[in-house]
């Protein structure tokens, strides 16, 4: 092999500069020794590994999700600008939040940084892989762009945190299973996005684990706070009101639940209102009915077999009604139903009064993200059966074991 010209010119340099930081690595253990006590380093790798886990599962399932469908390119009625510019057709136009925090947030970025970045922005950064084929492109909808993904990577992490501490709030599970488990659950969330996904999905993921987690906690406040931004982001999350009558019948006196839970659901109705009568001259409509051809692809016996591949080509995985998922669905849901805790029961079965209708009538085929006020509930009975079921099996193999 053929050293470079100047090897050992820059050997020495590299060498010094790796001494410099040694001494100042040692220097400052040796500073802090007193204070690098075992139980504190065993929370600082348990924290460290933590986030990097959760960093990379919510790359993996954004890359997933950007790779499939983007940013929707150009759609008149419902891409990226038109949804920006609130310009998007009905219902895309109701879901202003997310569309404002983008804006906001590429507002924020000043002119000098603007006009640095713009070369890497439009030419050289990696997201360009992402576009729609023709998409259209200039400076100001490439900030957005970055901006947004930015924004969707920052709320699947949200997600994932209060998944977790809804995780240690409703189930009686090890530190281990209530830290891990929120991100072997995020790893299923591109088998939802079948026929659609948006950018303001993500967000709504966030919001409703996070009125979950407070309605869990009863922290009434905080879930009153949080209720009104997760129907600025989806109108439907109006229906966020039945989670928080799960967890707080039980919790409060009927009179204080009854206004509770009345004017949430006023100030859902208002906002909701609002919002259609503000763009009720965009196109499209406020819903489109669906059930005829709902019960025919329900009825239809070769959907019940199908595959795809979200995360690799060539790798099958069981596509939205397979039967295969159907059945790993029915057992969380059935395992030891009676012994599963009330407020979990509860939940499950009124988002589902509520849910399932709606999603016949107004869903579309086996678009699953389209019951999305159903996940908290899934995953909160997914924990518990899995937990419960390797709990069960421990004793039998610790005695295998001896």
């Amino acid at each position: 092999m053929e050293l470079p010209q100047n090897y050992f010119d820059d050997l020495g340099r590299a060498a010094l500069r790796f001494a410099g930081v040694t001494a100042l690595l040692t220097a400052l253990y040796f500073a802090l020794r007193a204070h690098l006590k075992r139980d504190r380093l065993a929370r600082a790798f348990r924290w460290s590994l933590l986030a990097l886990i959760y960093v990379i599962v919510s790359a993996v399932v954004l890359n997933a999700f950007m790779t499939r469908w983007g940013f929707r390119g150009d759609a008149s009625n419902h891409g990226f600008v038109q949804m920006l510019e609130h310009e998007a057709h009905r219902p895309f136009s109701y879901r202003v939040l997310s569309p404002a925090i983008v804006n906001a947030g590429a507002a924020l970025v000043p002119g000098q940084l603007r006009a640095r970045w713009q070369p890497w922005l439009l030419e050289k950064s990696p997201l360009l892989r992402y576009r729609a084929p023709y998409e259209s492109w200039n400076p100001d909808k490439a900030l957005k762009w970055h901006v947004a993904y930015g924004y969707l990577f920052a709320c699947l992490l949200a997600a994932l945190f209060a998944a977790r501490a809804l995780t240690r709030t409703s189930i009686s599970a090890s530190p281990l299973f209530a830290d891990y488990a929120p991100a072997l659950a995020l790893l299923l969330l591109p088998l939802t996005f079948l026929r659609g996904g948006y950018f303001y999905d993500f967000p709504e993921l966030a919001f409703l684990f996070g009125c979950t987690l407070f309605a869990a906690k009863g922290r009434w406040t905080a879930f009153a706070i949080l209720y009104p931004l997760a129907i600025l982001n989806k109108e439907s999350n109006i229906l966020l009101v039945v989670t928080f009558l799960a967890f707080a019948a039980s919790r409060l006196p009927r009179r204080r639940l009854l206004i509770h839970a009345g004017s949430q659901f006023a100030v859902g109705v208002l906002l909701v209102a609002t919002v259609r009568f503000v763009f009720r001259d965009a196109g499209g409509g406020a819903a489109q009915p669906w059930f005829p051809l709902n019960v025919l692809f329900f009825l239809s016996p070769e959907w019940y077999a199908k595959f795809f591949t979200p995360f690799a080509p060539l790798i099958p995985i069981p596509r939205g009604i397979n039967v295969f998922s159907l059945a790993l669905l029915a057992f969380m849901v059935a395992w030891r139903w009676p012994a599963k805790p009330t407020p979990l029961r509860r939940l499950l079965l009124a988002n589902a009064a509520t849910t399932l209708p709606l999603y016949l009538l107004f869903g579309f085929l086996d678009e699953i993200r389209a019951l999305s006020l159903l996940f908290p509930a899934l995953f909160l009975h997914g924990c518990w059966a899995l937990n419960d079921v390797y709990r069960e099996n421990e004793p039998k193999t610790q005695t295998a074991e001896r």
